[in-house]
């Protein structure tokens, strides 16, 4: 079972950073490199939000160039970046019809409102279907699966074998066999139960309360005419 190292930071080449600096990024033109571009990410298993959703925006304004595989490639890789709400704010630039007409599309954006609903084993039968998404974006389940941990691993110290099976879509023996060897944000362990590295997320954190009152509240209260200390009346004698 594959389960991605942490992605490596994206080293945009040098001439599409200075296309999406400029004008020309709303150009017709524009779209040709940026095409290329979500190639090298599927092939070098990186990722360009920036770049994808500038992509995205002249599919939208020119929707008569838009490539049905490219798109897909572009929500594939959004998927991966969950929790981050790329995927979201995709969907709601690329024109509704341009989603509808690709079957593979419309895949990928179900898939992504399963994922948000926490339905896993809908969401993993969905990307097996064909064509599969790791077809169309090889190294998907792998940076699906580190993704999915790394959400796990900021909620939860441990979690039961048979959720992590579910949420990494996979069988009970692959799901042990993974929390028995560790790695990634995931502890080497035992049982019935997969541990995680401790982080800042997932450890108990002690409350602190301060509370402060204004002088200003308090000179309210005071009364200049009260006696606060009175004197005791006499004893009789």
């Amino acid at each position: 079972m594959d389960i991605a190292a942490a992605p490596p930071s994206q080293a945009r080449p040098a001439e599409l950073d200075t296309l999406l600096s400029s004008p020309d990024q709303y150009t017709p033109e524009a779209i040709a490199p940026l095409e290329a571009y979500v190639a090298a990410q599927v092939q070098g298993k990186q990722y360009d939000a920036a770049a994808n959703k500038a992509l995205a925006k002249l599919y939208q304004f020119t929707p008569s160039r838009c490539q049905d595989a490219v798109l897909a490639q572009v929500l594939a890789k959004a998927l991966c970046a969950r929790p981050a709400g790329d995927g979201y704010n995709l969907l709601y630039i690329v024109p509704e019809a341009l989603i509808e007409r690709s079957p593979l599309c419309k895949r990928l954006a179900e898939a992504d409102a399963l994922l948000e609903a926490s339905k896993f084993d809908e969401f993993w039968k969905s990307a097996r279907a064909e064509p599969s998404f790791e077809s169309t974006c090889p190294g998907f389940e792998g940076q699906m699966r580190r993704g999915l941990l790394d959400l796990l691993s900021e909620t939860f110290q441990a979690v039961p074998l048979d959720l992590l099976s579910t949420v990494l879509g996979c069988d009970a023996a692959q799901a042990a066999a993974l929390a028995k060897a560790g790695g990634g944000p995931l502890a080497p362990s035992g049982g019935a139960s997969a541990t995680f590295q401790p982080n800042a997320q997932n450890q108990q954190r002690k409350e602190v309360v301060e509370k402060t009152v204004a002088l200003t509240s308090l000179l309210k209260l005071y009364d200049p005419e009260e006696q606060i200390f009175e004197t005791a009346p006499a004893a009789a004698e």
